[in-house]
Formats: structure tokens, sequence, C-alpha cells
């Protein structure tokens, strides 16, 4: 029909039951139904036009006039970790699909409209004869424009993805986990909330750190002190109770005696002669302290 001929002019080329279903309600108005096709998944609607053999060295050029829908989009023309890439990236390297075959493509030139946050889903129109190398395309303002359009279910994914990446980058640089602090303009004050926030999560906390560690150290410190004193004062008191007359050993405590190293009961309780472990306990303990 005539629809799908203009639609074919302009480098639509689309199935026939989709032609169908978006020329519902529109009476052969081609103006809305590009409308929206430029919001529609080619994935679903489109028709195969690129050559099979375009990702297999084979093919030298592509004809136009042709759509595709953009895959991905990444600048190449500046380094991989740069913090501040170009809005307008002088090379890009694109993934291109007409919803059946995949391709590559790359910009020899800034093309107008095209930006770091255009979405997937968006729509590039290819015009006269693209060349193709190394199974990339070579697209310039000559032979490439932008259409634009928005397809909601490959564009909501990708901005929210970004959205969260961005959000965990900015994280991370105020809990210094990794990465540089954020870039502030030359000739503005650096917000005092992220101060306090750099103090209060670091620093403040690196100090209460420490000094818990201090404090813990401390008691264990004071334990171990206490200890050995208290041992000490008990070796001390045992040896003052220790003595010894005429070369015999007895203990005096006025309960038990041991003398002349005999073995005897007195109060019902017996005696080692000499008290020769208890002086040995105390002689390894002094050697300890």
């Amino acid at each position: 029909n005539m629809a799908s001929a203009e639609l074919l002019r302009r480098g639509w080329h689309l199935t026939e039951k989709s032609i169908t279903e978006l020329d519902t309600n529109e009476k052969g108005n081609i103006v809305n139904i590009v409308k929206k096709t430029l919001d529609a998944d080619l994935n679903d609607i489109g028709e195969k036009w690129l050559d099979e053999d375009i990702n297999k060295d084979k093919i030298d050029y592509v004809k136009g006039p042709g759509v595709l829908q953009l895959q991905k989009l990444r600048d190449i023309s500046s380094p991989s970790d740069n913090e501040y890439p170009q809005e307008i990236p002088s090379i890009c390297l694109l993934t291109l699909t007409d919803g059946h075959i995949s391709c590559s493509a790359v910009t020899l030139e800034p093309i107008k409209e095209l930006r770091l946050n255009t979405p997937p889903g968006s729509k590039v129109l290819l015009s006269g004869t693209v060349e193709v190398q190394a199974n990339f395309l070579l697209l310039s303002n000559k032979n490439t424009r932008f259409l634009g359009g928005r397809v909601e279910s490959l564009a909501g994914p990708w901005e929210l993805k970004k959205s969260l990446a961005k959000e965990l980058e900015t994280s991370a640089i105020v809990r210094e986990d990794r990465g540089p602090p954020p870039f502030v303009p030359f000739g503005q004050n650096i917000a005092s909330d992220l101060l306090l926030s750099l103090k209060k999560d670091n620093f403040v906390s690196l100090r209460k750190n420490k000094e818990k560690k201090s404090t813990v150290e401390d008691v264990q410190f004071q334990q171990q002190r206490q200890t050995a004193v208290k041992e000490a004062v008990q070796t001390k008191i045992a040896k003052e109770n220790i003595n010894a007359y005429g070369g015999v050993k007895y203990v005096y405590g006025g309960v038990k005696y041991v003398y002349g190293g005999e073995r005897y009961q007195y109060g019902g309780d017996k005696y080692a002669s000499g008290g020769e472990k208890f002086l040995n306990h105390d002689r390894d303990l002094a050697r300890i302290m």
C-alpha cells in the first residue's frame, strides 16, 4: 500500500503486520505513523535489511536509506577512567540493529544531536552509501542523521541503572572507600555538610576506635599488674613464715610444726619433714615474677 511504500522511501523497513497496526486510526498519515515508530522497538516491528555478512568482513559498504536502532554507545575519544567525559564525544563506538542483525559503527566526527546520554532505542537514519571497514560502519554527518525516539522498555532500565551507578559512586567517594572526592568548580565553596560527613565518618570514628582499643589494653594491663602484685605479696608473706633454727626446718604459724625431719601428727593433721614441697613452690613462683 501507499503507507508501506512511503515508509520504505524514508528508510523505515517494517513488517507488513506492524505497519497495519501502526496505521490503525491514522488513515495513512505518514507523519503520525513515523512518530509512533520512533517510540517503538525495532526488535518487535523491524524487517531485516542489513546483509548477514556485515560482521564477516565481506561487506565494503551499506546502501541507504535505512533506519537503525541504537543498542550501545561508548565514547572512545577519551580515556575510560576520565571522570568528566565530553558531552558531545568526537569519536563514538555504536552498536546498531535493524531488529534482526546487529552491527558496529564508529563516528568519524561528532554527529549532530548524538550525545553520551542518548538512551538505547533511539533511531538513526543512514543515507547514501556508508563505507564499511573491518566490519565497522564509518559514520559522518554526510551519511548519518539522528532521529531520536524513546523506547520506554529500553530507555527506562538503562536510565535507572545509570542513576544507581552514579549514586553508588558518590556514596563510595564520601566514605572514601574508593575514588577521588567529588569535583567542585573553581570559585565555589565546598558544602559544609560534605565536610562534616567526611569528618564524622572518618576522623572521629578512627579516633573513637583508637580510644576504644587503648581502653581495652589499659584494662588488660591493670588486671595483669594486680595479679602479679598479689602473687608477689603472697610469696613474700609465705617466705617470712619460713624460718630456719639450728639447721632444723619448721613451719611457724601457731598450728603446723615440722621438727628434725621426723614425721608426726598434731591435731589430726599430717606434716612432711623440712617443708621442702612448699619451699620449692615458692622458688618457682619467685623465679617467674
